[in-house]
């Protein structure tokens, strides 16, 4: 398990403290760790992305429908120099991926933004 405060470290410059908590959940209890996929469904300017790849270690695919927001993580990534993080402009109704390419799959304050079919 992550320590709290190395997460509250990474955290640090977020004001939003439901972020901070859901973010925090999602990185502790999720059981990835190197050599693991994991797939961030929209993942917004990259933050989940960034703590699962730091702490989790694996390769991290975020994607969402924002080219704004994937063009910010990929900048983002590239000038913390975080290797094996990676991000398309996409779908969470339709994955450009083939099925089954990933361990696991996050998503967090997405599922209420998606219409229901």
């Amino acid at each position: 398990m992550i320590p709290m405060s190395k997460l509250n470290v990474l955290l640090k410059n977020t004001g939003d403290i439901a972020l901070k908590r859901r973010a925090t959940r999602i990185v502790t209890e999720i059981e990835a760790k190197p050599g693991d996929k994991i797939i961030d469904i929209g993942c917004g300017d990259g933050v989940l992305s960034y703590l699962i790849r730091k702490e989790k270690g694996g390769q991290v695919y975020g994607i969402d429908p924002a080219k704004e927001a994937i063009e910010i993580a990929r900048k983002k990534m590239r000038e913390l120099k975080i290797k094996n993080c990676f991000f398309k402009t996409g779908s969470g109704y339709k994955l450009p991926f083939k099925s089954n390419s990933f361990d696991y799959a996050v998503v967090m304050s997405v599922l209420s933004l998606m219409a229901t079919h």
